[in-house]
């Protein structure tokens, strides 16, 4: 019998952003033997409905405001869910999760929290008191919750989550070819869904402007979209070799990377760095920040830099830039090698290992 889960997002594709909650997409993709059926909140000032991306999933997108009218509009759309459900799965919930979370309990549905934010754990104690009271509960009440990384793990329990957690990681499908285009200087990329301070690009910037003063020949793009975007361009376009490139769709983003030699990872914290990981199973070089989620999974590989300083420091990244492209520098993992080190995290594999975890903390709720 095919189980039927029901996903209540905050992050999933939409045409205004393509990349927007994609590792909840191909978690979903993964799981190809459950009906899958999605509610994704937007926060927006009107309240409505919106279609979803086409996929192995239905549902809807659920446009929300904030406050009391969007609470009572989340609880309209959930009472018109009336085929029988199996798991209520919260994937990176707020307190807006709430109506979602008692509806379910009110009929003994099982629900789990896929998390993969640490943004709204970073200063708890100055949040208010209601908003604390409501991220715990939710946590607490949760029959299972599972994060990318040990990092996000402990962060957590820092913040009073009592309950059981376990790391699961990402899905990460298999490249479909690893034929690069070769460069005659050493080629740089950076990711950042938002082109903001949150990534590190200031420091990234002002490095940049050092390095290729020593190696004029080399490149750095830089992908995404956001706020400091145009003021950060108009800054900094004239610098050589470096070039802002909006965001793209994912499978672009893809391509780019068989034309870079080294990804560059500059933010303070990651939770997972599934980013670094895409790069690392094309061929990239990957120079990273200790940013927490990365170090649970990447200490080990050959291909991986962890520079030793904080992300702000900008004599330490001009090293670390020189670094990545001499004779001593990283050297790319091969396919075979790429296939092995991430052999857990494979659709097949990945989705095994969360089916049994949902499994077995289902099977816990009924005893």
């Amino acid at each position: 019998m095919t189980m039927r889960w029901l996903h209540w997002t905050t992050a999933f594709p939409h045409l205004e952003d393509p990349q927007n909650g994609l590792f909840v997409a191909n978690a979903l993709q993964a799981l190809s033997d459950v009906d899958h059926r999605i509610l994704h909140v937007r926060g927006t000032a009107k309240k409505g409905t919106a279609p979803l991306p086409k996929g192995p999933w239905n549902g809807i997108r659920i446009d929300a405001p904030g406050g009391w009218t969007g609470l009572q509009w989340k609880r309209q759309v959930l009472n018109t869910m009336h085929d029988p459900v199996d798991a209520l799965v919260l994937h990176m919930p707020n307190p807006d999760a709430l109506p979602a979370v008692f509806w379910a309990k009110k009929q003994g549905i099982p629900v789990f929290i896929v998390e993969h934010r640490s943004a709204w754990i970073r200063k708890f104690s100055e949040k208010s008191a209601a908003y604390r009271l409501a991220m715990k509960g939710l946590f607490q009440w949760a029959d299972g919750i599972a994060v990318p990384s040990d990092a996000l793990a402990r962060a957590l329990r820092e913040v009073g989550i009592s309950r059981p957690i376990a790391t699961l990681g990402n899905p990460l499908p298999v490249p479909v070819s690893r034929k690069r285009t070769a460069g005659s200087a050493h080629r740089f990329g950076h990711l950042g869904d938002s082109i903001g301070s949150v990534k590190g690009q200031p420091s990234l910037l002002a490095a940049w402007e050092t390095h290729v003063k020593h190696f004029p020949s080399d490149t750095l793009e830089i992908c995404g979209d956001g706020p400091d975007r145009a003021e950060w361009e108009q800054a900094w376009g004239h610098v050589p070799g470096l070039t802002f490139l909006p965001g793209t769709p994912h499978g672009e983003v893809l391509d780019r990377m068989l034309r870079w030699d080294t990804v560059v990872v500059n933010s303070p914290v990651e939770t997972f760095g599934l980013a670094a990981a895409e790069a690392l199973d094309r061929g990239c070089t990957v120079l990273s920040t200790r940013n927490g989620g990365m170090e649970s999974w990447g200490e080990s590989i050959p291909a991986l830099y962890f520079r030793p300083r904080e992300s702000g420091d900008v004599e330490d990244l001009v090293a670390a830039l020189a670094h990545m492209r001499s004779a001593q520098g990283p050297r790319s993992l091969s396919p075979d090698e790429a296939d092995a080190f991430f052999a857990a995290l494979r659709p097949n594999a990945w989705a095994r290992d969360f089916q049994n975890w949902i499994a077995e903390q289902s099977s816990k709720k009924r005893k």
